[in-house]
């Protein structure tokens, strides 16, 4: 049997994995090329995990009620057309700490919190365990190790990129068999990682996969073709636009459609950010995209965005966003760099609400700003911020462990290598622009 055909459904969550380059999050697991928003127990809440169900949940066709991972299940967009604000559970301590917290201590937490979460009967938990630990490369390649075999195409994908943002080319020999992977969204992880790394592989399969009709094959080759970096890539990704999917949901074509808009602004053309904004006040029945569209505007440090990201958040009445739109837009402000107090105050409600999937997004937004660096939660000054992920890290939720994992890593980084400068170059060269 085909691997790639072994996981049943998939589901993405919006605001999760920090694989690629610069820390952005990827937004599909192996199958879901939709940005998903709440996520539920069993399910994924990154938009690259993949759950084993076998129920699709995507932005067409959307049969079930959660998604999962950085949008659970691998998901589809959820269901934006709802205004509604989280539902509250009572009031707990668990969520007003009042003693400090150790940052070593809660580091070596986190990282026993992925560990055991990468042994999770769940691909979607095993796939944001591994990039959780992609902060503590130190531990990164045995678990990385064991998801680059793992049955679940997903699995495998996030373990790829995983290891190829931290540099851990060592790994190399074990990415190479997988550029013929039956999957070819693992295939294009896979080019873009032995790419990254030194070993010159054949990139030309990219060519056929930016013209493929499957909405995730195409997703997918943008983002390693953004991970990549190189700006010849341009005119292969223009041209792919707009072509083929005949048969394909609009909702998921937009989708796509912005993915290869925020892989043209990696590749250089900022002027491709314009769709992204635009796709920020999308109509109701499509609020899916102003999810993926905060998490793209975040990934890519598009300051001139922040107002409508703030009017996203404060919106009332008949504007007013989901829970969900408002938590994607409170996590790309925070790695704008908007003040961790006021953050935090938009925060607190759902860290208590009764829906895993909330307090997950939540959890992962305590940690937004850390790639920016610019105060906030990125600062380990915030004390408070770590003192809340602590207390999760204690949920009942094991996608919210995982997810309060992942924020306290990226908080509390240990030694990182130093990217190369021609990678620091462009990011640096992309924010000016922008």
């Amino acid at each position: 049997m085909n691997r790639g055909s072994q996981s049943g459904s998939q589901s993405c969550q919006m605001t999760f994995l920090r694989v690629g380059l610069a820390l952005f999050i990827l937004t599909l697991a192996a199958g879901c090329a939709t940005g998903c928003a709440t996520v539920k127990d069993g399910d994924s809440w990154s938009s690259k995990s993949q759950s084993a169900r076998s129920a699709p949940t995507t932005i067409g066709d959307r049969p079930l009620h959660e998604p999962d991972g950085s949008n659970r299940a691998i998901a589809a967009v959820p269901d934006a057309s709802r205004a509604d604000v989280p539902t509250l559970a009572a009031p707990s301590t668990i969520y007003e700490p009042t003693e400090p917290v150790e940052p070593s201590a809660l580091r070596a937490k986190a990282i026993a919190v992925a560990q055991e979460a990468s042994r999770s009967t769940s691909p979607i938990v095993r796939a944001h365990a591994i990039e959780a630990l992609g902060s503590a490369p130190e531990e990164l390649d045995a678990v990385a190790g064991r998801g680059l075999v793992d049955a679940n195409r997903g699995v495998r994908f996030v373990a790829v990129l995983s290891l190829a943002k931290a540099k851990r080319c060592g790994l190399a020999h074990l990415i190479e068999p997988l550029a013929h992977d039956d999957s070819a969204s693992v295939r294009a992880a896979a080019l873009a990682a032995l790419q990254m790394c030194g070993r010159s592989p054949d990139l030309s399969p990219f060519a056929e996969m930016v013209r493929s009709d499957d909405p995730e094959v195409r997703a997918n080759a943008y983002l390693a073709l953004g991970v990549i970096g190189d700006p010849s890539a341009i005119g292969l990704v223009r041209h792919s636009v707009g072509a083929g999917f005949a048969l394909t949901d609009h909702t998921r074509v937009r989708v796509v459609e912005l993915q290869a808009a925020e892989c043209l602004v990696r590749l250089g053309r900022t002027i491709d950010v314009e769709p992204i904004r635009a796709a920020l006040w999308a109509p109701a029945e499509q609020g899916g995209l102003s999810a993926i569209a905060c998490q793209m505007i975040g990934r890519l440090k598009d300051e001139r965005s922040r107002p409508m990201l703030e009017r996203l958040v404060q919106a009332d009445g008949q504007n007013a966003r989901s829970a969900e739109i408002r938590l994607a837009a409170i996590d790309a402000l925070g790695r704008l760099g908007v003040s961790q107090a006021l953050l935090l105050g938009e925060l607190r409600p759902y860290l208590s609400s009764s829906d895993p999937g909330l307090r997950a997004q939540a959890a992962l937004a305590l940690g937004a700003d850390s790639a920016s660096a610019a105060g906030g939660f990125g600062a380990t000054s915030g004390s408070e911020s770590l003192a809340l992920l602590a207390a999760l890290l204690e949920d009942a939720d094991p996608v919210v462990r995982v997810a309060a994992a992942s924020s306290v890593l990226a908080l509390l980084p240990g030694r990182a290598e130093s990217p190369p400068r021609a990678m620091a170059d462009r990011a640096h060269a992309r924010r000016k622009l922008l």
